[in-house]
């Protein structure tokens, strides 16, 4: 679900970058690059949150397993 409303934010965030370049650039080439470059550290960003998202998730799961086996005395 994170990752869902993660992506939803970067596509929303893109296509604002995407029209803030090209209307304050003065050229279309400029606005490309500029918007390219945004774009590409905006996906790096999210991959790199959801990476992070997964691993904790992961590590938080498996400590509360542990903590219920112990509480269940299977540990």
């Amino acid at each position: 679900l994170i990752e869902f409303v993660v992506a939803i934010l970067a596509i929303f965030a893109s296509v604002m970058l995407n029209q803030t370049a090209f209307s304050t650039s003065s050229s279309s080439h400029e606005a490309h690059t500029h918007a390219l470059i945004w774009n590409s550290v905006l996906v790096l960003v999210i991959i790199t949150t959801a990476l992070a998202t997964i691993v904790i998730g992961r590590h938080w799961i498996q400590q509360k397993d542990n903590e219920l086996r112990h509480q269940a005395g299977l540990i």
